[in-house]
């Protein structure tokens, strides 16, 4: 991680030390690392195969309708639905933000923890992935609710005991750490 990037990332919380941080080896390769990628790089595959909501959907299609055609439609539909990156979703609300425009290409994602994660959720947690979140410049990135644009953030994707990433938020799958909104982006020299 370089030196930029480590200086506005945050201390871990007590609740990290306390859970066990997974080696970052083990967290780097983490199932929901690996769903951010996918979010990140386009991968409707691999995004429907990690997402509990998006199984169910397409399964409840599957067993409503007349074949594979149905499900093959709601698949199309969905993979567009979720990688759609338009810039007036970009802002975060009180209900969340997709993740799509979370995962942005070009951002750069740190796994820098896990806890125990949410208990309120569809399926029983195993853990709670963080990750530290940092975009190349303010045109792409995310913007708090008085439209400022945020230059990183902390988000956690919680995993369920069964392998799926899990539905946390009204609009998204992840959890956003408020508190850790970084508004410090470099000056441009000469300029």
């Amino acid at each position: 991680m370089d030196a930029g990037i480590a200086e506005t990332m945050p201390p871990l919380p007590a609740a990290y030390a306390e859970q066990g941080v997974a080696p970052r080896e083990r967290l780097d390769d983490s199932l929901a690392m690996r769903y951010a990628r996918a979010v990140q790089e386009g991968d409707c595959e691999t995004i429907e195969r990690l997402t509990w909501w998006v199984r169910e959907r397409l399964e409840r299609v599957g067993a409503e309708a007349n074949g594979a055609a149905s499900i093959d439609g709601e698949r199309e539909r969905l993979c567009g639905q979720l990688l759609d990156r338009p810039l007036e979703k970009n802002a975060l609300r009180r209900q969340g933000i997709e993740d799509a425009c979370l995962f942005r290409p070009g951002a750069r994602l740190d796994a820098i923890g896990r806890d125990a994660g949410r208990q309120d959720l569809d399926k029983p947690v195993a853990y709670r992935a963080w990750i530290w979140i940092t975009y190349p410049d303010a045109a792409q990135a995310p913007c708090d609710e008085r439209s400022r644009p945020i230059r990183s953030l902390k988000a956690g994707v919680n995993v369920s005991v069964d392998g799926y990433v899990l539905k946390a938020n009204v609009i998204g799958n992840v959890d956003i750490d408020r508190d850790s909104f970084s508004y410090d982006w470099p000056t441009v020299k000469g300029g």
